[in-house]
C-alpha cells in the first residue's frame, strides 16, 4: 500500500475514473488524472493549511454552539428521545454551508432549507440504475470512453444546478459588494482572479501568470466536492461515533472526562489547541476505522487500539480514512475538526444511551458514501441532571 501511493506514487498518478467532461464537476480533484491534478493540488492545497483552518475555525463554533441550543430544545420537546442521524446532518450541512459558501442556514431551526435538501439529493442514488452507472465509471472507465455520445448522469441535474448557481450568486455578490468573509469560497475567489493563495502571508498577492488563475467551472467543481464530500461522511461518521458511546457507556464517560480536562485548561472555551490536546477524543474519532487483519476482534469499539503506544506497533498505511500520500484527502484537517467540535458539543452537556426506538444501524447500498439507511434514535439527557 505505501509503496503505490508514496514509494511508486509517480507510476500510480491517476485514479482510472471515466470524467464526462460535459458535467460542471468534470473539473474536482478526486477524478482529475495526475497531469491536470498536480497544478490543481498545488493551487488548493493551501486553502486547507492549518493557517486558513484557523480563520475558518469560529464558524465551526458557532455551528456548534447552535446544535447545543437544539438539544436542550429537543429534550424538552422530545423526552430526550432524538434522532441523532438527522442531527448530524443539520450540523455538517452548516459547517459546510458557512464555512465553504459562507452561507447561514441553521438547519437545526429551518429544516426544509434547500442546502439540506440538496444534500440529500446529492448523496443519494434514487435507483439502482443510476448506482450502477456510477460503479461502473470506476469499474469499466474505457466502456464511457466508447460510448462518449451517450449522457451517462449519475447525478440529479437538479442537484448539480443548484451548486453551481449557489456558487455563481455568491461570486458575483462578493466580487459587487467587496464583501469578504473567512471560508473557502473567499480564497477560490481570490484564486479564480488570478490572486496566490500564499500559506504564509496574510495578504495575498496578484500573480503574474494565467496559469495561477481558476476557472468558473473549476470552482463549481471544487465547491460541489466539498460541499458533497464534507457534509454526508462527516454526518455518519458523527453519528456511528454518538451510537458507539451510547452502547459503551465507559468509553463515554472517559470521553467526557477528557473534554472536561481539555477545556479546563481553555477557560472553558473550544479552541484549536484544546482539541489537540484531547488525546481521547482523537483515539475515539480514530476508533471508527477497522480491519480484521490488523485489529483484533474489529467490531469492538475500542478507543484503546489508537494510543500512541498501539499506534506506533502498526503501519501508518493500515490506517487510511483520509487516504495516504500526495492524494490524501486535501480536506482531512478540516474533516477531523469537524468532528472534534461536533462530539465535544454533544458530550460536554450531555449523556447519550440507547432507547425502546434504538435499532442497529444499517448502510444504504444505494448510496454514494457511507450513510445510514434510516434514522438512529438515541436517548439525550443533560448530564447535570444525573446524581454524582
Amino acid at each position: 500500500m505505501k509503496n503505490i501511493l508514496v514509494k511508486d506514487f509517480n507510476h500510480f498518478t491517476d485514479r482510472g475514473v471515466y470524467i464526462d467532461k460535459r458535467e460542471p464537476t468534470a473539473g474536482h480533484l478526486w477524478k482529475l488524472p495526475g497531469p491536470k491534478w498536480k497544478p490543481l493540488r498545488t493551487k488548493m492545497s493551501p486553502c486547507f493549511s492549518i493557517k486558513k483552518l484557523k480563520m475558518i475555525f469560529s464558524n465551526l463554533l458557532h455551528v456548534g454552539k447552535e446544535m447545543g441550543k437544539s438539544l436542550e430544545d429537543e429534550c424538552k420537546k422530545t423526552e430526550g428521545i432524538i434522532n441523532v442521524e438527522k442531527l448530524c446532518q443539520c450540523f455538517t450541512v452548516d459547517i459546510v454551508s458557512s464555512s465553504i459558501f459562507g452561507v447561514e442556514t441553521n438547519s437545526f431551526l429551518d429544516k426544509d432549507n434547500m442546502y439540506l435538501k440538496m444534500e440529500k439529493e446529492l448523496v443519494k442514488s434514487d435507483s439502482r440504475i443510476r448506482m450502477i452507472k456510477a460503479a461502473l465509471q470506476i469499474i469499466v472507465p474505457n466502456f464511457f470512453d466508447i460510448f462518449s455520445f451517450i449522457k451517462f448522469e449519475t447525478v440529479k441535474q437538479s442537484a448539480l444546478s443548484f451548486v453551481y448557481e449557489m456558487v455563481r450568486t455568491v461570486i458575483e455578490f462578493r466580487e459587487k459588494t467587496g464583501t469578504v468573509r473567512n471560508d473557502i469560497m473567499q480564497l477560490l475567489i481570490q484564486l479564480k482572479n488570478g490572486r496566490k493563495v500564499d500559506d504564509n502571508d496574510d495578504e495575498c498577492e496578484t500573480s503574474g501568470g494565467s496559469e495561477i488563475c481558476l476557472t468558473m467551472d473549476e470552482v463549481v467543481a471544487q465547491a460541489y466536492t466539498y460541499f458533497f464530500v464534507g457534509s454526508e461522511t462527516a454526518s455518519s461518521a458523527l453519528a456511528m461515533l454518538v451510537y458507539e458511546c451510547a452502547l459503551n457507556k465507559q468509553i463515554q464517560y472517559q470521553l467526557q472526562d477528557d473534554i472536561d480536562n481539555g477545556l479546563a485548561t481553555s477557560e472553558g472555551k473550544i479552541t484549536y489547541e484544546a482539541i489537540l490536546e484531547m488525546k481521547y477524543l482523537n483515539m475515539v474519532i480514530s476508533g471508527l476505522h477497522w480491519d480484521a487483519k490488523y485489529y483484533p476482534n474489529p467490531s469492538k469499539f475500542d478507543p484503546g487500539r489508537f494510543s500512541k503506544e498501539n499506534s506506533s506497533k502498526r503501519h501508518p498505511c493500515v490506517y487510511l480514512p483520509f487516504g495516504e500520500g500526495p492524494r490524501n484527502c486535501i480536506g482531512k484537517r478540516l474533516g477531523y475538526f469537524m468532528l472534534a467540535v461536533g462530539t465535544i458539543n454533544i458530550f460536554k452537556k450531555f449523556r447519550v444511551s440507547v432507547c425502546e426506538r434504538t435499532e442497529a444501524p444499517e448502510i444504504n447500498p444505494l448510496a454514494y458514501t457511507i450513510k445510514l439507511s434510516k434514522p438512529l434514535f438515541l436517548k439525550i439527557s443533560p448530564r447535570e441532571n444525573e446524581e454524582n
